[in-house]
């Protein structure tokens, strides 16, 4: 998913992911996003004039950080007396933005869609979990069922997020 354009309007990012290490993840095809958006701020012809870095809070896997940065970079799309202001303000004005994700959910997804960042077979994602909890071939066995059986319960096919029959409720007796 090296650039995310967004329904409706003529604005896109581009998503960077870190793993829980502090090191950018390279895309799917063995490059590193960063140095993507470098050579497009350096390139001349591509007349970028702004940089926007965006980020989300704690809590956030990638599912939830694109969802997030969709939404925000979609908002900026429907706010048109500001981009005439920036366009009035700054002649040729360009921007340029850039989502940062970090891994800061527990057991939150960490795969890019469609092939993106980690568009990894699925054994990987059993790897992932394990390398978190107890990478034994038990511990492996017991994460592919689990794994199996949430994909099995799945009730909304994923797009961007994936709503899972998992709910609860608190109810207020007063």
């Amino acid at each position: 998913m090296p650039l995310q354009k967004i329904d409706g309007t003529d604005l896109e990012y581009y998503l960077i992911s870190f793993d829980e290490q502090g090191q950018e993840r390279r895309e799917a095809d063995g490059q590193l996003m960063s140095d993507t958006v470098r050579k497009i701020v350096a390139d001349a012809a591509a007349r970028i004039t702004d940089v926007f870095l965006i980020s989300h809070g704690w809590k956030g896997d990638i599912p939830a950080a694109i969802e997030q940065y969709d939404r925000w970079v979609g908002e900026m799309g429907k706010s048109t007396n500001d981009l005439a202001a920036a366009r009035r303000a700054r002649v040729g004005f360009k921007a340029l933005v850039i989502g940062l994700h970090w891994p800061s959910l527990p057991w939150g997804e960490e795969k890019m869609p469609s092939g993106g960042l980690l568009g990894a077979e699925e054994d990987e994602e059993v790897k992932e979990y394990a390398e978190r909890i107890s990478n034994t071939a038990e511990a492996r066995n017991a994460i592919r069922t689990i794994l199996d059986a949430e994909q099995a319960q799945r009730t909304v096919p994923c797009r961007r997020t994936c709503v899972r029959p998992m709910s609860f409720s608190i109810t207020n007796p007063a």
